[in-house]
């Protein structure tokens, strides 16, 4: 770097002087000079103060961080055409988003995707942007081009697979989870891929498949963000896996990076929303172990976090947002500890800050949507409370919000799911109210959208696991109703679909409990139907499912009494039939 004679304005620092120290100097002296010297001494102090944040930049991520440097990201300018047609291209895709509706950070993956899938000037790629923003176009016939211009890529095809991915992960579980597998495939030691790749195996309900990849996850992490996104993740698929220990520690080592992210970057507002989000999700963690308090302390802690975000930024819909999350979390806590009263005003105080973003963004579906999740969670409270014309009245209004968001997006899978939700909330209190009529009709209208979500993304685990849901909430109204021989073939249905997913995914512990509690179920129903054999039966299919669960994670408590109530029940029917 040189002045404007071209003399080296830092050949006077010694040689030996660390470059931090040299910058630490440089802004020194140059905040002096500034006061009496010319404008280009000013230009240089703040040459010298970006040299000390590009400092900091690399050592929390140096991999980015160099890359920018030789190459910096340049965003394209689109023209008014490029952006008229991105823009019906993001209106399409969210018309077919499916489940939970994706973070902020996958949300920008696939607008990311579009944006580039625009602006390719690549013929496969054109034609695909073409297709996709055509209001006649077929979304499956832009991601057949664009997988073939993956497969004829060389240098790119990695990324062009990521590409289709991130377009389409939110609708199709099986082309996003073979798009990662290919990226994957051509880079192994990327981290961004691993970890996508995992988390579309986890949507896929591979478990197994998405733990084997921690290891390569943790060993491409640069930087501190990425070790603690990678602990983050694992932590999640440990406890998806039944793994409590695993899991607190993964999000414990989070937690510790994230701290010092945090203290690090005082005024960073992501680096303070990342140790919120480690804090909450080892509030899960406390949760499934049991340990309330250790559970309220961690989300008490989150909540700390945000609310000083909110604070700070009160116009950020994402830090409100993130505050009536955290509100909504601590009053679970108090549900399950019997605290009614500490929970319904966490929840109180979480619906009123989604009513106001609501009301702040009536455009916003996802606004809405957040307002109908505060709505029911509140209506759940007033269940356990006996409260049931407010449990209504809330599961009501929840309900609106859905069926107007679902009338207005008929496409949306995310959609349709809630609805179905919303319609199981509601026929859960009809059932405590006594109207069983109420309940079944509620219950048929809610497996009538899981089945057609589960029939249009098979690969989905969660779309799969929804339809068994739906068809034993109808099996046991008819159990109320009398009816059991309809409550039969309703649980036997239900059976037959968490069979295949515990085959498909022997490493979920949540798919695993769950063919064995319908073992279970069917087997009551089979002991009031007179079949004890067949009841028997049931239960020694279950046994060994419980039995490995808690064997395989002593520290979980849900699964040691899942396995005692087994063995107890299972004692008690080769009584009754030796009895008989």
């Amino acid at each position: 770097m040189t002045d404007g004679t071209g003399q080296a304005w830092f050949d006077w620092l010694p040689e030996w002087l660390p470059d931090w120290a040299a910058v630490i100097v440089l802004i020194v002296v140059g905040l002096f000079s500034a006061l009496l010297f010319s404008e280009s001494l000013r230009k240089k102090i703040a040459d010298a103060a970006s040299g000390l944040r590009w400092l900091k930049d690399l050592r929390a991520d140096p991999k980015r961080t160099l890359v920018e440097t030789v190459n910096p990201p340049v965003k394209p300018v689109l023209s008014p055409e490029e952006q008229a047609q991105l823009d019906r291209i993001e209106a399409k895709l969210d018309g077919r988003e499916s489940g939970t509706p994706p973070d902020p950070e996958l949300r920008e993956r696939r607008d990311r995707a579009v944006r580039d899938i625009v602006t390719d000037p690549d013929p496969d790629a054109r034609a695909a942007a073409d297709e996709l923003a055509s209001d006649q176009g077929d979304i499956d016939s832009a991601v057949l081009r664009l997988e073939h211009d993956a497969r004829t890529a060389t240098a790119e095809g990695a990324a062009k697979w990521r590409r289709i991915g991130d377009l389409v992960a939110g609708f199709d579980t099986t082309r996003a989870l073979h798009a990662y597998e290919e990226a994957f495939r051509l880079q192994p030691d990327d981290f961004w891929t691993i970890v996508l790749l995992a988390r579309q195996r986890r949507i896929a309900g591979d478990i197994s498949g998405a733990i084997g990849l921690v290891q390569a996850m943790r060993n491409a992490a640069s930087g501190d963000r990425e070790v603690s996104i990678a602990d983050t993740d694992a932590g999640q698929l440990h406890l998806d896996s039944g793994n409590i220990v695993l899991a607190r520690a993964a999000y414990e080592r989070s937690i510790e990076v994230d701290k010092q992210l945090a203290a690090s970057n005082p005024g960073s507002a992501q680096a303070q929303r990342d140790l919120s989000i480690s804090l909450n999700r080892l509030g899960d963690v406390e949760v499934q172990a049991g340990d309330l308090s250790a559970a309220r302390a961690a989300y008490e802690r989150s909540l700390e976090v945000r609310e000083q975000l909110a604070s700070s930024n009160p116009g950020s819909a994402e830090a409100q947002r993130d505050l009536s999350v955290s509100l909504g979390n601590l009053g679970d806590v108090e549900v399950q500890a019997g605290d009614l009263a500490a929970a319904r005003a966490a929840h109180e105080r979480s619906l009123e800050v989604m009513e106001q973003l609501a009301a702040s963004n009536p455009g916003s579906a996802a606004a809405q949507r957040d307002l109908s999740i505060c709505l029911e969670r509140l209506g759940d409270v007033e269940v356990q409370a006996g409260d049931l014309a407010a449990a209504r009245a809330a599961h009501e209004r929840s309900l609106e919000v859905r069926e107007r968001l679902a009338a207005s997006n008929p496409g949306s899978a995310a959609a349709q799911r809630d609805l179905s939700v919303s319609l199981e909330k509601l026929g859960d209190v009809e059932i405590q109210a006594g109207d069983l009529s109420a309940a079944r009709a509620v219950y048929e209208r809610s497996l009538e959208v899981a089945e057609q979500l589960a029939a249009s993304n098979p690969g989905s685990a969660e779309a799969q696991r929804d339809l068994s849901v739906s068809l034993i909430k109808l099996g046991d109204v008819e159990v109320q109703a009398g009816d059991l021989s309809a409550a039969r073939a309703a649980h036997e249905r239900s059976m037959e679909v968490l069979e295949q997913l515990a085959a498909s995914n022997p490493g979920s512990a949540e798919a695993q409990r769950d063919l064995s509690l319908s073992l279970e179920k069917l087997g009551d129903l089979e002991e009031r139907l007179g079949d004890i054999g067949r009841a028997i039966a049931l239960y020694e299919r279950s046994l060994p499912i419980a039995r490995v669960l808690a064997e395989s994670n002593p520290s979980h408590p849900g699964f040691q009494k899942d396995l005692e109530i087994t063995e107890r029940r299972l004692e008690e029917l080769r009584a009754k039939a030796g009895a008989e």
